[in-house]
């Protein structure tokens, strides 16, 4: 079976998890033909970092970093229903309603990620759902959804689909591995926040439950990985408790060396479609506390330690238990990477190949 990819998160991002997503599933179906699927990827310049480093073999190559995305995008856009490479259906990448259009009998599939602007819809910022989902959704010959929760979530919204909706969970990239180099410049012995921080994430209980921890005699620095502190996080730093040590917008090699290196990863998110952060943990060896919420528990099993989400004091809890107790610490980083493997690349392409053919 031939599966094209449509080429909109890969115009769209320089960065970022969607596209690191497909990038992933193209490399992994590339190497393990025998699976019976074919990609076909009908752009040959991206301004997408992944696309062009792990694609380079089917001559993808990156745009000027200098060339505004808007170009390479409405490029794509007007050339995506002509001149495709024939193929029996279309992965769709995005839900950009421009790119809806693809030539008549092609099947198409959609993933969803996850569904917090529609179960948020009204709070924390979010407004409407990612542009035309529903639209794909509703066109679909198959959906995939990263969770089990994602997945009820979906038919919990929208109800009965046309389409079966199947659950293909993402994968961990090879980068994350225990014993990698220090990030130069980090503290030792540290906390590890990554990602997105706002709304939802619950950043901010982190505030609270490290005072709590040094309260109680466990002072223990905090990493950030992704932009700058906030106003409102700064102050609320500066009332209770010393600010974290920020690392600006890393690279994938400096997250990977930063996860492996620190003493705990906490994902405080009360709403999350995977959790990949508690996932790239797992696989470095190193502890996580995730909130008890979605598909974290899809993710972490018994591996991780969970807190009620949204509070503190059980957060504060669950990271003294952690950070307190080294047989907690030991069991908890040799169970990590076992449980990360059943999320490898490999599972990736052979469950998604397995959902292609649903198609037959």
């Amino acid at each position: 079976m031939r599966v094209r990819f449509d080429a909109q998160t890969f115009m769209r991002q320089r960065f970022g998890g969607i596209s690191r997503y497909f990038t992933t599933l193209i490399a992994e179906l590339d190497a393990a033909p025998e699976l019976g699927i074919e990609p076909v990827v009908d752009f040959t310049w991206t301004p997408n970092a992944y696309a062009a480093r792990h694609l380079a073999a089917r001559g993808v190559r990156a745009i000027d970093p200098r060339v505004p995305r808007a170009v390479p995008y409405g490029w794509a856009w007007l050339r995506a229903p002509f001149g495709q490479s024939p193929a029996d259906a279309v992965h769709q990448t995005y839900y950009s309603a421009r790119f809806l259009a693809s030539p008549p009998g092609t099947r198409r599939v959609v993933t969803v990620h996850d569904m917090i602007p529609e179960r948020l819809a009204g709070t924390d910022g979010f407004t409407s759902s990612h542009l035309a989902k529903r639209r794909y959704v509703d066109d679909a010959d198959l959906v995939v959804c990263v969770s089990e929760s994602t997945r009820a979530d979906l038919l919990d919204l929208w109800g009965p689909l046309r389409a079966p909706a199947v659950v293909v969970p993402l994968a961990v990239g090879p980068a994350f591995a225990p014993g990698l180099a220090p990030v130069p410049g980090l503290p030792a012995d540290y906390v590890l926040y990554s990602g997105a921080r706002r709304g939802y994430k619950d950043f901010l209980l982190l505030v609270d439950a490290l005072a709590a921890l040094r309260a109680d005699g466990l002072d223990v620095p905090l990493v950030v990985a992704g932009g700058s502190l906030t106003r409102a996080e700064a102050d609320a730093f500066a009332r209770r408790g010393p600010a974290p040590v920020v690392l600006e917008h890393p690279s994938d090699d400096q997250l990977a060396r930063a996860v492996s290196a620190a003493a705990l990863v906490v994902q405080t998110s009360r709403y999350e479609g995977f959790g990949l952060a508690t996932l790239e943990a797992m696989a470095s060896g190193v502890p996580a506390v995730a909130a008890d919420a979605g598909p974290m528990r899809e993710v972490g099993g018994d591996v991780v330690e969970y807190f009620r989400p949204g509070d503190g004091a059980d957060l504060a809890r669950a990271m003294g238990r952690v950070l307190g107790d080294p047989s907690v610490r030991e069991r908890m980083a040799r169970l990590g990477p076992p449980r990360a493997a059943l999320f490898s690349g490999r599972r990736l392409a052979e469950s998604m190949a397995a959902a292609y053919r649903l198609m037959d």
